[in-house]
């Protein structure tokens, strides 16, 4: 499995052509209105240069990763 990238680092690859590039990424996010450090992870789609999918909102993705393949 990877290692969860900031998305002060570094984002995912260029994703622009929607849904013809758009692909999974695994996001980890801030709890909204809260005053304590926690965080929901969730899968939502890299297109269009921005993460779609998530409750948006009061919400931050902070961290993401590639899921990982599929079995065989």
């Amino acid at each position: 499995m990877s290692e969860w990238i900031s998305v002060d680092d570094r984002l995912p690859e260029d994703a622009l052509h929607g849904v013809h590039d758009a692909y999974p990424v695994l996001v980890c996010l801030n709890a909204p209105y809260s005053n304590v450090s926690v965080f929901s992870v969730k899968t939502c789609v890299w297109m269009n240069n921005d993460f779609q999918g998530y409750p948006a909102g009061a919400t931050k993705v902070t961290h993401w990763m590639p899921l990982p393949e599929p079995p065989q």
